[in-house]
């Protein structure tokens, strides 16, 4: 791949969240952005977790005139209404990530 090809497919911008606060990262590319959350919380820190990331959805459609699509509810966000449902998903991804990591910490080394 040329340099040429490599700057038309990878053009974008990604911000991140800083070390220690909420696991974010939003990435913008010319015709889309995309959001991801980190299973990392449960309970008020999950809540706090998507409530900033909405936050965020709401410029970019503010700004953009996009929809937001949650793929965890299959569907188009009312990013104030569905707030509880979002948190749902996440904590439901939160406590897969952490079984999973207890599970793999019970694994015998090879």
């Amino acid at each position: 791949m040329t340099e040429d090809e490599a700057r038309a497919q990878w053009r974008h911008i990604e911000f991140n969240t800083p070390e220690a606060d909420n696991p974010i990262q939003v990435t913008i590319h010319a015709g889309r952005a995309s959001l991801t959350v980190a299973y990392w919380y449960t309970g008020d820190r999950a809540r706090q977790t998507i409530r900033e990331a909405l936050s965020y959805l709401a410029a970019i459609e503010r700004e953009t005139g996009w929809t937001t699509f949650d793929p965890q509810i299959g569907r188009r966000l009312d990013l104030r209404g569905d707030f509880s449902e979002v948190v749902a998903a996440y904590e439901v991804g939160s406590k897969r990530v952490e079984q999973l990591a207890r599970e793999h910490s019970r694994e015998p080394e090879s």
